[in-house]
């Protein structure tokens, strides 16, 4: 595994366990930043990994039922919309060049 794949499995990896420890925030900014670097090395690939998995967190979000607050996963599901949308634009952006 080179250099540049650990860095982002590591972020995956941590965005899957802050997740599972609760930190939707936390979770967010460590995919967010998958996402920045996926895009930096203009792997497609990677940030439709990255897309998939917010997309997951979004669905676990919405069926958390009464174990969160509504108003914080409404606030962690807005984060989540948003980083669908950049990766959208990434995407669309790499197949055009």
């Amino acid at each position: 595994m080179s250099e540049t794949t650990d860095i982002y499995q590591q972020l995956l990896d941590v965005s899957r366990e802050a997740f599972a420890n609760k930190q939707g925030v936390v979770a967010y900014h460590a995919l967010s930043g998958a996402l920045e670097y996926a895009f930096c090395l203009k792997d497609a690939e990677k940030v439709e990994k990255v897309r998939q998995l917010a997309n997951t967190h979004i669905l676990r979000l919405l069926h958390l039922g009464e174990s969160e607050p509504m108003s914080v996963r409404a606030v962690e599901i807005d984060l989540y919309n948003a980083l669908l949308s950049l990766c959208s634009s990434y995407q669309n952006t790499l197949s055009i060049q």
